[in-house]
């Protein structure tokens, strides 16, 4: 059945019909999708009176299980109707309709909508006519656990060293060559550790520099040893740059999980990023495409002392202002006050 499927779509499109196998595609999708969320076994969750989305895909779902006392909060991480193609053929241009009618429906119908920084709040609020209240995804300490090793012992870095750590997992929108070729420029004191999966992407790319003796490339560690087990860095550097609108407004994990430790950051000139930084006076704002700026940011953390010292000071405290326990209250505040509104 599927090589006849195969051979229908190929003579379809050598006449020019892509749109019908875009159209059968999409069907697909779409039963695959309802088959997943609406029409999915249920049995492992239990019975709440509040259920808590990260992702609105799990919207059906909740719905079909929610009674109308049931208090719904959505916390939106991303603006996610900006990271859906625009134009991409009758397939893609479908499932975006799909998904955002899902979304749209799960905007209206929560009973709290929060999200993650100011700047994805006023784009989700724009497209989608609501608001969502800010809870940042600030560190938590009360559930860091001690790590086995410490990133110096997992690199095999000296003492005498300067290490910068990036965290989180490879993606898009990481500006990882220019700050390559700026790593290239630097002392050979000066060490780089990636912490997340994915980075044997770069690996290539690193020994063609000859990079190999000064870029770690590290597995990912629990989420609660990422903090005590990067606080032995000297510093910690985040290279997204502006991809899409969301990444302008990020705050990402690793941005939090770099204060947490009190780390000295390289931060790139995004909204929010920089907006924390600039009020604590942690770090060293740049444009993370620019090799020549990350050098210049490398060599006054790693050279000037007296910069450092009250970069590293100013971490330390910026660290217990930017936690989740000056956020959960605002979370509790969001979730209670909404919910008890919408349930009247």
């Amino acid at each position: 059945g599927v090589l006849v499927a195969r051979g229908i779509a190929s003579r379809l499109r050598y006449f020019g019909l892509d749109w019908i196998v875009d159209l059968g595609i999409l069907a697909l999708d779409i039963r695959s999708y309802r088959a997943h969320q609406i029409s999915g076994k249920f049995g492992n969750i239990p019975e709440a009176n509040i259920f808590i989305l990260h992702s609105w895909y799990y919207f059906p779902m909740v719905r079909k299980l929610a009674s109308k006392n049931t208090r719904i909060v959505y916390d939106a991480h991303d603006a996610y109707h900006t990271l859906w193609p625009e134009r991409s053929g009758l397939r893609l241009a479908g499932l975006r309709r799909v998904y955002e009618f899902v979304e749209r429906s799960c905007i209206r119908r929560a009973d709290a909508f929060l999200t993650v920084s100011e700047g994805v709040a006023d784009v989700i609020g724009k497209y989608f006519g609501r608001k969502p209240d800010v809870v940042r995804n600030a560190h938590d300490f009360r559930l860091d656990r001690p790590s086995g090793l410490s990133i110096r012992d997992a690199a095999g870095v000296g003492e005498d060293d300067f290490l910068f750590v990036v965290i989180g997992n490879h993606k898009s929108g990481m500006a990882i060559s220019s700050v390559l070729e700026a790593l290239r420029r630097c002392d050979k004191r000066v060490h780089l550790a990636f912490l997340g999966a994915g980075y044997e992407a770069i690996k290539s790319e690193v020994s063609a520099l000859g990079l190999s003796g000064n870029v770690h490339l590290l597995s990912p560690v629990a989420p609660d040893e990422v903090v005590p087990f990067v606080r032995a860095a000297d510093a910690a550097m985040v290279t997204y740059f502006a991809l899409t609108p969301n990444y302008e407004y990020s705050l990402p994990n690793g941005f939090f999980q770099s204060l947490a430790a009190a780390l000295p950051m390289i931060c790139p000139n995004l909204t929010e990023m920089r907006r924390i930084i600039d009020l604590t006076n942690s770090g060293i704002v740049v444009d993370t495409r620019d090799s020549d700026a990350i050098l210049a940011a490398i060599r006054r953390l790693s050279e000037e002392r007296v910069l450092y010292s009250g970069m590293k000071s100013a971490a330390s405290a910026a660290a217990l202002s930017y936690s989740w326990e000056s956020e959960e209250a605002g979370f509790l505040r969001a979730v209670s006050g909404r919910a008890a509104i919408a349930a009247g």
